[in-house]
């Protein structure tokens, strides 16, 4: 049988550094997932809604600094795109639900991340392309009755 938990955890956004009274987008991939498109994409989205920022997973950690280097040539002011360090399961599921939407990412979808987030209650969207990689989030949204979602 399932373990009874001994206390409750509860999480903050400012536990994990993320502001109070925004829009939180999150992605929590592994950082290879996201190319230069899905980037482009997010970084018109975080323009367009102002009181915004995009959460993402340090994972790897090298791959931060060039990720917000480019984000920056894009235009997009510092601050906006926060990290957060990979966590143990429990945790990772229990701090999705602090993000307002998952933004997934098209070319290579997030597959057990994606159903992490959706478990923890908060929707996430995709965008599906021709790929089996790229079509998993769409399979998954369109399973729990959710094909809205859907791009």
């Amino acid at each position: 049988g399932e373990e009874v938990p001994r206390c409750v955890v509860l999480s903050s956004r400012m536990s994990y550094g993320l502001p109070e009274n925004t829009v939180v987008y999150c992605n929590f991939n592994q950082l290879y997932k996201v190319d230069p498109a899905t980037l482009g994409m997010w970084v018109q989205i975080l323009k367009q809604v102002p009181n915004s920022v995009m959460w993402l997973l340090r994972f790897p950690a090298v791959g931060e600094a060039n990720l917000l280097q480019a984000a920056a040539e894009m235009g997009l002011p510092a601050g906006r795109i926060i990290f957060s360090n990979v966590a143990p399961k429990e945790e990772h599921v229990r701090r999705g639900q602090l993000a307002d939407v998952c933004l997934d990412t098209p070319l290579c979808n997030g597959h057990t991340t994606g159903m992490d987030v959706l478990w923890a209650g908060t929707p996430m969207v995709t965008l599906p392309a021709e790929t089996l990689a790229s079509r998993v989030a769409s399979s998954q949204l369109h399973t729990l009755g959710c094909p809205e979602l859907v791009a």
